[in-house]
């Protein structure tokens, strides 16, 4: 029974994804109707005179279907053709359009992924072309269609020749047509299936699942087939899939971190703990940390074995106040798990002696405020024991300078009462003693070779 090659492709587009009619109708015993036959006739003419038929007597099932528990019937009618054999391959092709049609929309109500088969006729197209085992399997259902009968009506032509319609009575082996479905779905549910063996990690058990679930979206044949034997009972596998990858994400926690503060120039260091009631273990994934508010690009931390990571936050860039830190564990996930934490930057405070001239309370904030903007500028770490000696001492000139002063200062680093280093002496001659103080603040804020001397050795 000869097919044309478009027709094959037409047939093998629906009747592959008609492979989940078994899913729901292998277990039925009712008698299934079969699609109702178009009227004959040929288009854009009126049909001829009827001058015979062959067989001479019309069968019934050219106006009725049959109906039976073993078969599947379909009736193919042609439009009038100028030769019988031309007829005839109409009359097959619109049988088994019916077929498709039949099988179409029992796949609707049947499936096992119920969202994949929307639209899924026109989508399988690339698919058939791809996949050698639904190719075959659609050829085998197609060849059992059995064109049994025909019937044909010649009609005398007014140009003296004659005109063809044809109609054929095809018929498909119930049982085995749904033996071979269920066989076919099992054996692409098994494929897939096959590849959710156990996992000794999360983020392993979770890439598989992810993966088929993209594989079987890519797929909507695919998706539509193959199912998934689950304790509750059957289910779609791109649904299940999904699910699963769902729950294994959505089972990682983050340990909390309580709010921190920290000064300016230290590092914070703390143990970021992840869990999961699922796996022991959650294997190897990154985690995205980002400083919110902050012009650190974020950062990204290699899970432990023991499913944790060292996080360390430098503040020496970090202006002085509040912040949030933002955790995304990295996953191949439809969410990611997240949380947060806060910490607050302080500003460095050094403790501060003063030597030489008297200084009024108000003097002294003067300089101290110049020696503590050095310490944010230079990101200095401050030790415990550690004491800045501000040296400031004022000669008033006498004679024809009378009035003037003279002022000199310097600093001075101890740590625990000894001498690490100290700054050059700085000579400020000025009348203005306010003025005089100003300068010697910055003098300090402004020493960088006496804040490089203090971070080497604070730091060493």
């Amino acid at each position: 029974m000869a097919v044309s090659q478009g027709t094959k492709h037409s047939v093998l587009c629906v009747l592959a994804a008609a492979a989940v009619y078994s899913l729901a109708a292998c277990a039925s015993t009712e008698v299934l109707a079969g699609p109702e036959r178009p009227a004959p006739g040929r288009a854009g003419t009126e049909t001829p005179r009827l001058s015979r038929t062959e067989p001479a007597e019309k069968p019934c099932w050219v106006d009725a279907v049959p109906k039976s528990a073993e078969e599947l019937y379909f009736i193919g009618v042609s439009n009038a053709f100028s030769s019988a054999a031309g007829a005839r391959n109409a009359a097959r092709e619109d049988a088994f359009n019916q077929v498709l049609k039949y099988y179409g929309e029992y796949i609707q109500a049947s499936s096992v992924e119920k969202t994949s088969t929307a639209g899924a006729a026109g989508a399988l197209d690339s698919y058939l072309e791809k996949e050698e085992d639904i190719t075959r399997f659609a050829q085998a259902v197609v060849s059992q269609v059995g064109a049994d009968r025909y019937y044909t009506e010649i009609y005398a032509n007014p140009a003296g020749g004659e005109a063809y319609i044809v109609y054929v009575l095809c018929q498909i082996p119930r049982q085995k047509a749904e033996q071979d479905i269920r066989d076919f779905a099992r054996n692409i549910s098994q494929r897939y299936g096959g590849l959710l063996a156990g996992q000794a990690a999360l983020t392993g058990a979770l890439k598989v699942y992810a993966g088929l679930a993209e594989s079987l979206r890519e797929n909507p044949l695919h998706r539509a087939l193959a199912y998934y034997d689950s304790p509750n009972g059957r289910v779609g596998l791109y649904e299940y899939c999904t699910v699963q990858a769902g729950s294994l994400s959505g089972s990682i926690t983050f340990g909390s971190i309580p709010a921190q503060t920290i000064r300016k120039g230290d590092t914070l260091n703390t143990i970021v703990t992840l869990s999961s009631p699922l796996y022991q273990s959650i294997g190897a994934a990154l985690c995205r940390v980002d400083i919110v508010g902050a012009a650190a690009p974020a950062a990204r931390y290699a899970l432990d074995a023991d499913n944790t990571f060292l996080l360390q936050i430098h503040t020496a860039k970090l202006d002085p106040g509040p912040y949030n830190v933002h955790l995304e564990l990295l996953l191949d996930a439809p969410a990611n798990p997240s949380s947060g934490f806060s910490f607050e930057v302080l500003p460095v405070s050094a403790v501060i002696a003063f030597s030489g001239s008297p200084l009024t309370e108000a003097e002294q904030d003067t300089l101290s405020g110049g020696l503590q903007a050095a310490l944010q500028r230079y990101a200095v770490s401050l030790q415990n024991g550690c004491v800045f000696v501000i040296a400031f001492n004022v000669k008033e000139q006498e004679g024809a300078f009378a009035g003037l002063s003279v002022s000199e200062t310097s600093l001075t680093l101890l740590k625990d009462g000894e001498t690490l280093c100290r700054s050059e002496t700085k000579r400020i001659t000025e009348i203005d003693r306010n003025r005089a103080l100003r300068l010697a603040a910055n003098f300090y804020r402004d020493n960088g070779t006496f804040w490089t001397q203090v971070k080497q050795l604070l730091e060493n």
